[in-house]
């Protein structure tokens, strides 16, 4: 994603994208013509048919527009993308304890709640932060199955993401609601549960990384009750489910990239795999 494309600096190739974006932002959806027809009005700029094209193609290509007969409008993944990333920039400027490289090799980020957890994993994979691809294979240890995103945009691009690469998860527990969860995970990622001896924290590896997630004690049971409640049906799930997501509840993530910690992790994980 192009966060320079927000702002107007002093050649023309990105002023015309900004006005672009000016444009549809008041009008949701414009054509070509409309929209040269706009910013020499509203802009007072005189831009060629040609230029807007080229710039609408290039804006198109980045992911930040669509196009729908005649008519381009703003991405609602792209927007989605934007929100989370100025979200990410908010904390580096105004919380300089959420995100912390502790050396080199690692970074430590704080998390508010599961909610924002579900946004980290999706915008990373998104961003090929794990430099994900179905030549590498993926790892995952949970303690419970994660409940994917109620938005179905955003649902919708997990599964995206998740059934164009190579996945495996293993699962702590075996709830009903992880066995329920399990039947959607399986149609994209090889699922399998398995008692782990020691967990002390979810975890991804990918290639030479591996994620650490560590839920603090009050979050870990309040999953543990919510995915072992009986009869879901006859109580307030919905709350339940709310107040699991978003209510304030530390979430620490370490990021580490090396080589020999990734082979030790993938080396524990393989012999749980293998298990029966």
């Amino acid at each position: 994603m192009d966060l320079d494309i927000l702002f107007l600096n002093g050649n023309n190739k990105s002023s015309t994208k900004s006005l672009i974006l000016k444009s549809l932002i008041h009008n949701q959806n414009l054509s070509n013509a409309r929209l040269q027809a706009i910013i020499r009005k509203e802009f007072n700029k005189k831009i060629s048919y040609q230029a807007i094209r080229q710039a609408l193609i290039e804006l198109s290509k980045a992911g930040i527009l669509e196009k729908q007969d005649k008519n381009y409008f703003i991405s609602h993944n792209w927007f989605s993308k934007l929100k989370y990333e100025l979200n990410l920039i908010e904390k580096s400027f105004y919380k300089k304890d959420s995100i912390k490289s502790i050396n080199k090799e690692t970074t430590q980020i704080n998390l508010k709640n599961l909610y924002e957890l579900g946004h980290f994993i999706l915008y990373s994979l998104e961003q090929n932060y794990f430099d994900v691809s179905k030549t590498n294979q993926t790892y995952m240890k949970l303690s419970h199955l994660w409940i994917p995103f109620a938005d179905q945009d955003k649902r919708e691009r997990l599964k995206q993401l998740m059934g164009n690469n190579k996945i495996q998860v293993l699962v702590e527990n075996k709830t009903s609601l992880d066995l329920m969860l399990s039947k959607w995970y399986k149609k994209f990622v090889n699922v399998k549960f398995i008692r782990f001896n020691d967990s002390a924290c979810d975890y991804i590896i990918h290639k030479d990384i591996v994620v650490q997630i560590y839920f603090n004690q009050k979050l870990k049971s309040k999953m543990d009750r919510f995915y072992g409640l009986k009869g879901l049906a006859s109580l307030n799930i919905f709350s339940e489910l709310s107040d699991m997501t978003y209510e304030k509840n530390n979430i620490e993530i370490i990021i580490i990239r090396n080589k020999e910690v990734a082979k030790t992790y993938k080396k524990e994980f393989v012999s749980q795999w293998s298990k029966k």
